[in-house]
């Protein structure tokens, strides 16, 4: 048991921790094999913590703690326990991803450089199965609803890595070729699919890979940027709107409209707030507030599309406040730690800034406090702050000591 319990540790910690990088061509090729993968992903890990050497700051690990302790606050008074019983459970599983990520990435100085080129690479493959798939709906479905069929979440918050990877593309002549296809190729399907929160956070991603990792100035990419950000949205928006607008609209019906109706569901949330402001109504269990959730007749949705109204609405002001303080904590200090860094960290805390940027402005749109764009995939790039602002206060710290 011992030899096999080092196998699996050492295979871990070699390649198997790596496995998050897989899960965004895994949604698109089913549930099934998403849930497989990352419950694997989850055991394998757990199993190779154990007798492993890690260092967890006390302040972050409180906070990661104090966070599944607020969800997990909200399950008893649920209407549907048992709908909230699993929705922890799996935000369990899948938030692991930051402690895992974390320690392997503490083993060794050159697994950031893995786990770049290893997103890049998959951020590749990815475009390869979306187009794929775009081909065989366009082959097979009678009729084509690009907000329903295409599966665009990933992509903004992959471009960063994209970008990243063309510095190990030798030529220069070939880097701005590969570089070209690549944003070409993202932009038209976000764009295709007629997401706004993908469009939007692909905008947000582009400017600050641009400021943080490039260099440029930020007032010199800000208006082209706040330009083509309203002219791609509002191109969107006409094509997406179905019903023709009223004769006489006021400034509240458009911003509804715009946001296809989403701006109407935060206020709602605050006319029918959940009984219990302090614990919510339970995790998963926001789909049972039929009043909130009613955006027209007979019209109703499962969330607020908004991360932070979702979080307050199931997990109450605890799961709010400390979903914002474990965010705010790690953010703030990783800003902190890429003005000070030199060049090189720098434009890796920058590359991790601006892909946690995507998520983050998606998620004031769309995906939920629970989904996998945030609690996976955002939990190993702010894995990844951590282990920079370890390396960083070392770095300060050594000549104080010597």
């Amino acid at each position: 048991m011992v030899v096999l319990h080092r196998r699996l540790q050492s295979a871990f910690f070699s390649w198997g921790w790596l496995l998050p990088t897989v899960l965004p061509i895994a949604q698109v090729l089913g549930r099934a094999v998403f849930s497989i993968l990352i419950v694997s992903y989850f055991l394998w890990g757990s199993i190779s913590l154990y007798g492993r050497k890690k260092n967890v700051e006390r302040p972050l690990l409180g906070l990661f703690v104090a966070l599944l302790l607020a969800f997990l606050m909200s399950v008893p008074g649920a209407e549907d326990v048992a709908r909230a019983w699993h929705k922890w459970l799996k935000f369990l599983v899948y938030s692991m991803s930051f402690v895992f990520t974390l320690v392997a990435l503490q083993q060794g100085q050159d697994n950031f450089e893995r786990l770049c080129r290893t997103l890049a690479g998959m951020g590749i493959g990815l475009i390869g199965v979306l187009y794929l798939h775009l081909a065989y709906v366009l082959w097979t479905s009678a009729e084509f609803t690009p907000a329903q069929q295409l599966k665009e979440d990933n992509l903004p918050f992959l471009l960063p890595f994209l970008l990243y990877g063309l510095q190990w593309v030798e030529g220069r002549k070939y880097r701005l070729f590969l570089g070209g296809a690549l944003l070409l190729s993202v932009l038209f399907y976000v764009v295709l699919s007629e997401g706004r929160a993908a469009l939007l956070a692909l905008m947000v991603a582009l400017v600050l890979y641009g400021v943080l990792v490039v260099g440029w100035r930020l007032r010199t990419l800000l208006l082209p940027g706040t330009v083509a950000a309203i002219a791609l949205i509002g191109m969107v928006t006409v094509v997406h709107v179905e019903a023709p607008a009223k004769e006489k609209e006021t400034w509240t019906d458009i911003v509804d409209r715009i946001s296809s109706g989403r701006t109407a569901l935060w206020r709602q949330a605050f006319v029918y707030p959940p009984e219990s402001v302090v614990t919510g109504v339970g995790m998963g269990n926001a789909r049972y507030a039929e009043e909130a959730l009613t955006i027209s007749e007979g019209q109703q949705v499962r969330h607020f599309h908004n991360l932070f109204v979702d979080a307050w609405y199931e997990t109450g002001l605890l799961g709010l406040v400390a979903m914002t303080g474990w965010l705010v904590f790690i953010l703030t200090r990783a800003w902190r730690d890429w003005r000070k860094s030199t060049a090189e960290d720098r434009r890796q805390i920058g590359l991790l800034l601006s892909a946690s940027a995507a998520i983050l402005t998606a998620a004031q749109l769309g995906p939920s406090y629970a989904s996998s764009l945030v609690s996976v995939y955002l939990m190993v790039l702010l894995a990844g702050l951590t282990v920079f602002h370890g390396k960083i206060q070392q770095t300060f710290l050594e000549p104080a000591s010597q």
